[in-house]
């Protein structure tokens, strides 16, 4: 299975051991999969959209999976931030001098 692919746990056999929402999510997809779990209603009243267990499941993966995505994204750019500000604190220090390629490098 690919890093980026969203992942499913198996589902509890029985609603009474579903210890998360996504865990539920699962349970209600695989056993009430075209029952309607949600309707949302335009101005509290009319209905605009509804979705089934098995629907509110793929989008609870998707969003998941996105979520997952943009906390790589964040890690990637605080470890850049983390270095940046090391590299600039032993600049700040005289430990180091810039290069040919105006980078730091370490005396």
């Amino acid at each position: 299975m690919a890093d980026d692919a969203p992942s499913r746990r198996a589902a509890p056999a029985r609603p009474r051991e579903i210890p998360t929402l996504g865990h539920v999510l699962q349970w209600r997809a695989l056993h009430q999969a075209e029952q309607v779990a949600f309707v949302f209603l335009v101005d509290g009243e009319d209905e605009e959209r509804s979705l089934t267990s098995a629907q509110l499941d793929r989008e609870a993966i998707q969003l998941n999976a996105e979520l997952d995505r943009i906390r790589k994204e964040v890690a990637a750019k605080t470890s850049r931030n983390q270095k940046l500000r090391e590299q600039l604190a032993a600049a700040k220090s005289g430990k180091v001098r810039p290069n040919r390629r105006n980078r730091l490098q370490g005396i």
